[in-house]
């Protein structure tokens, strides 16, 4: 399984608990070169409620 294809199916875990969100935002963060070949279509929900976050340390990285 390629990069892209994980990182396809990363979209709904950023809308889990805060350990589970912040693993994904690194895992994307440190896999930016698959981003452009993924579905990303479900990340823009999940980055939208990290960024809105009350805890710093997932809006930060987000």
């Amino acid at each position: 399984m390629g990069k892209e294809q994980v990182l396809s199916n990363l979209g709904p875990f950023l809308e889990g608990d805060k350990e589970g969100r912040l693993e994904v935002i690194n895992l994307i963060l440190n896999n930016e070169e698959g981003i452009s070949k993924a579905d990303i279509r479900d990340y823009p929900k999940g980055l939208v409620n990290c960024l809105c976050d009350k805890n710093k340390e997932i809006r930060a990285p987000a």
